[in-house]
């Protein structure tokens, strides 16, 4: 027979591998680079969580609109998001085009089919995972539920676009207002990052605060040369 202290220990290792048993069965699939955070991979698995936001926020409503979800929703592939860096949106040559983001993806599934893409972020403020936004889009939802672990998720949020990338090759999964579709590479994209950047700035604002400075100089030399030869100044006079 065993000893009361073996028999607790024997116990206590059940009771650990059944509770790991239950977080990998509850664990959302996981398979893009980067990590996702307990916070998140409770709030997608709670069913009070991810599921019960998007059913208040986009179920069905009085007009027979909305989503009609049932017991066969389920959340799919969970990625973690990453953004242009710094240095890539400027136009630098770098090893470092992308960054971490506070940012993941989670496609939604209903009866095996894809609905929607759902955008999680932890709350700097509560340390708590939210849902940031929901895009009822059925071929971004389908393209970014199979990401392999190699590959980076990134949003390229001035041009609403998603893209995977996969060493310096970049498929487009919603190309937004890129003016691309299919594949490139992170060298070809890039000017469209930096000229869309350079374009949201005021052309030829220099040259109109110039010639604004310019005209505003020349009214106040003339109203000082009247003031002084012909409003009040005094006159001579001829005997």
């Amino acid at each position: 027979m065993f000893a009361p202290s073996k028999l607790r220990l024997a116990a206590l290792v059940v009771a650990i591998l059944a509770l790991g048993s239950v977080s990998s069965a509850l664990a959302p699939a996981v398979a893009s680079e980067g990590s996702v955070p307990f916070q998140v991979e409770l709030y997608v698995s709670d069913p009070d969580g991810l599921l019960a936001r998007l059913e208040d926020l986009t179920g069905p409503d009085a007009h027979g609109g909305g989503i009609h979800f049932d017991k066969t929703t389920k959340v799919g592939q969970v990625n973690r998001v990453f953004v242009f860096s710094d240095d890539y949106a400027s136009g630098k040559l770098t090893r470092d085009a992308v960054v971490l983001d506070n940012l993941w993806t989670a496609a939604i599934l209903i009866g095996g089919k894809p609905i929607g893409l759902a955008t999680i972020w932890i709350n700097p403020s509560s340390h708590e995972a939210e849902l940031a936004d929901f895009e009822k889009d059925a071929p971004l939802t389908k393209a970014l539920n199979d990401v392999g672990d190699d590959v980076f998720v990134v949003r390229d949020a001035p041009r609403a676009a998603w893209l995977t990338l996969h060493g310096s090759s970049l498929a487009l999964a919603e190309p937004g207002s890129s003016g691309l579709s299919g594949t490139t590479t992170l060298k070809k994209y890039q000017p469209i990052v930096v000229n869309q950047v350079g374009a949201q700035k005021p052309a030829a604002s220099s040259n109109l605060g110039f010639f604004t400075a310019v005209g505003l100089i020349g009214v106040a030399v003339a109203v000082t040369v009247w003031l002084l030869f012909f409003s009040g100044a005094p006159r001579l006079r001829r005997d």
